[in-house]
């Protein structure tokens, strides 16, 4: 049993010690964007709603982790370019995507919603590299996205702008009278009216947005650079001792219920007589 013990715990150790230093070391690097309210109240300028402001950076995200922004992106850094050879460029984004990026979301002190952007590498600068890149590509995408949602509003009202005036037009020119083309008359000056509060009302929006007075995403801590590893790897030579008298033990206590089953050699007792 002592030399099966022996024997486990030396093969053990060994392998224990071969892979803590030969299993990769991973440096995560972490950055911060939050949502940011806009200068004025609610009520003197109609934003939109946190949650649904909320909503819109959630669906941005997704575009940010698309396989044609990562794979942009491992091109660019030059990532893994030992997977790259071995695999298609779709396997390794899904792995980069599915164990070495994570984006958390939290709450802020004001309830607003914050995103916790982490990524892992084995270079420390390549982790906080890539990090600030994800960081970077989601306050672009939501600028972006605030510039086409506010130029399409913009032309929107300006149609309806252009036909509110035209029906306007059309109630006035239009033959009769009495209270019933007054009544069509003044409906078509309410509605020319009220389109145009609605467009002011987008083209003041659109003002803020781009003096980053209304919503904002903002980057709030930059990817840091890591200094310890995430990984901790001398756990395994601790664990590896552990298996292997484990393992010893087995071994030995088989070798003696073996060696007890075995029938005796005939004529043992003779000789030992």
């Amino acid at each position: 049993m002592k030399r099966h013990l022996l024997v486990g715990a030396i093969c053990g150790l060994a392998i224990g010690t071969a892979a803590a230093f030969t299993t990769g070391v991973r440096y995560r690097s972490m950055a911060v964007v939050r949502l940011v309210p806009p200068a004025f109240s609610p009520s003197l300028v109609p934003f939109a709603s946190a949650e649904i402001v909320e909503e819109q950076v959630d669906s941005l995200w997704l575009s940010v982790l698309s396989r044609h922004h990562l794979a942009n992106l491992v091109q660019v850094s030059a990532l893994y370019s030992y997977e790259q050879a071995r695999y298609p460029m779709e396997t390794v984004v899904d792995r980069m995507r599915r164990e070495w990026i994570e984006v958390k979301k939290i709450r802020s002190a004001t309830q607003l919603a914050a995103y916790q952007i982490f990524f892992q590498h084995n270079d420390p600068r390549l982790a906080q590299s890539v990090t600030q890149q994800l960081a970077s590509g989601i306050l672009q995408s939501y600028t972006r996205f605030l510039a086409e949602c506010n130029g399409q509003t913009a032309l929107y009202w300006a149609d309806a702008r252009k036909r509110a005036a035209e029906g306007w037009e059309a109630a006035r020119a239009a033959p009769g009278a009495g209270s019933r083309k007054t009544a069509a008359v003044e409906h078509a000056r309410h509605n020319l009216e009220q389109t145009i509060r609605n467009s002011q009302t987008a083209a003041l929006i659109d003002e803020f947005d781009k003096r980053q007075q209304g919503w904002t995403l903002e980057l709030l801590d930059p990817a840091s650079l890591p200094t310890q590893p995430e990984t901790r790897r001398w756990w395994l030579i601790p664990f590896g001792l552990g298996a292997g008298l484990a393992t010893g033990a087995m071994s030995g206590w088989f070798a003696s219920r073996r060696r007890r089953r075995e029938p005796a050699i005939p004529g043992d007792a003779v000789y030992a007589s």
